[in-house]
């Protein structure tokens, strides 16, 4: 029997079903996101920390001697290539060192000239804890 209310019904159950698929959609969408950007988070943190890890030109020689099958004296060379290339990036970290102690002098002595003896201690003190715990972090990620 075909009544007035069978079409509301399928109509309703329809609307239903409706429904159930946007939610079990966006429920899915949600996790998908959220395990992608998971692996992301990991991924940055797992490469930021392996970037960082202390390595020797004998260490990158041996790793490349291994992937591409080098023998004794092309080793030598590609170690001598990259002690040569650690030697000038310990050199520019030196130099970036020593450029922001010259600028850290420069803003300290810019600011003893504006604040009295009592506000400058307190900011040096405070400017001094800052560099010191941005050193101190900074040697953790090498």
């Amino acid at each position: 029997m075909v009544t007035e209310e069978t079409p509301a019904k399928s109509y309703r159950d329809k609307k239903t079903a409706v429904w159930i698929i946007c939610a079990a959609v966006i429920l899915f969408s949600g996790m998908a996101i959220g395990a992608g950007a998971t692996v992301l988070m990991v991924k940055h943190r797992i490469i930021h920390i392996s970037r960082h890890k202390h390595t020797d030109a004998a260490m990158i020689a041996e790793k490349i001697s291994v992937k591409y099958g080098l023998n004794q004296q092309q080793k030598t060379a590609v170690e001598g290539i990259f002690e040569a290339a650690l030697e000038r990036k310990e050199r520019r970290r030196e130099l970036r060192r020593i450029q922001r102690d010259q600028e850290a002098q420069i803003i300290n002595n810019a600011m003893k000239d504006v604040l009295t003896e009592q506000q400058f201690a307190q900011w040096d003190k405070d400017f001094q804890e800052k560099r010191n715990k941005y050193k101190d972090g900074s040697k953790d990620q090498k």
